[in-house]
């Protein structure tokens, strides 16, 4: 996690104490976990070719359009679709 993340998470509620009173509190934790889950997917986003659950299926998309431009050619010897692993599409 950022540094800086962290030190506005711990300055922020002081920030607000002045306009929201005790309830700065509970706010300042809604925000900081806003932020901290922005933190988290970003993360998680960076790096979308890794062949990951939850990256972008490449070879599935590289089939696809490779079946395609062949249809558009009219050849017979299509390759085949990509199949789930374990549900996932990779």
């Amino acid at each position: 996690m950022q540094y800086a993340l962290w030190v506005f998470l711990m300055i922020f509620p002081f920030a607000l104490f002045g306009y929201l009173g005790l309830v700065s509190i509970p706010f300042s934790l809604g925000i900081g976990y806003i932020y901290v889950m922005l933190e988290y997917v970003g993360k998680h986003i960076e790096h979308p070719f890794e062949n990951l659950v939850n990256d972008t299926p490449l070879n599935a998309l590289s089939i696809t359009i490779e079946t395609n431009l062949r249809q558009d050619l009219g050849e017979e010897d299509l390759p085949e679709p990509e199949e789930l692993i374990d549900g996932i599409l990779y």
